[in-house]
């Protein structure tokens, strides 16, 4: 009878090891940009093809339970010795990093508008620029003034629109009326 390799031993734990090393290192994998992309390494130590998944699963342990998953301790850090554990998916969940908001330029520059809070405080936040005739503002003023969604803008423009069209163009109900406002 043949005997049980290590990596079918522990089949689940070396899958765990193997989606890390896919989403730090192969560009094309979808998740990249949020790993790999951003500078999260795996530990040189786990990628050795001898030992490297024993020195792995010495650091993190077997998988307590079928329903736990990986977990970087740090999410700023990468899969390295001392910054990963096994927790249950909720607990995974709430250990995230905010999402930045990137502003894309639509091809006339960024602006910024303020906006206050419940609690009174200003934020200055950013919005494209777009240009309708002789007035420029950011497509948050536009929309603001027009009455229309800053994605619907967005998309419009995204699509080839001119300023003009997208700026003006008249919103329709399901039922061909009108939408008011718009």
């Amino acid at each position: 009878m043949k005997r049980q390799t290590v990596k079918a031993k522990f089949r689940a734990e070396y899958q765990a090891l193997k989606n890390a090393v896919d989403r730090c290192s192969r560009k094309n994998h979808p998740q990249y940009m949020d790993y790999g992309g951003r500078g999260i390494r795996v530990d040189p130590e786990f990628l050795c093809p001898v030992t490297g998944f024993t020195t792995f699963l010495a650091e993190v342990g077997k998988k307590p339970d079928p329903t736990y998953t990986l977990e970087r301790i740090c999410n700023d850090e990468g899969y390295v010795v001392g910054n990963l554990t096994w927790t249950d998916r909720a607990t995974n969940m709430r250990n995230r990093r905010k999402p930045g908001v990137v502003v894309k330029d639509l091809g006339w520059g960024i602006g910024t508008y303020v906006t206050v809070d419940r609690n009174g405080h200003h934020k200055k936040l950013k919005s494209p620029i777009v240009p309708l005739g002789d007035r420029v503002q950011t497509i948050k003023h536009w929309s603001i003034e027009l009455g229309v969604a800053v994605p619907t803008l967005v998309q419009r423009i995204q699509r080839g629109w001119s300023p003009e069209r997208a700026l003006t163009s008249t919103i329709y109900t399901p039922t061909k009326a009108p939408k008011p406002n718009a």
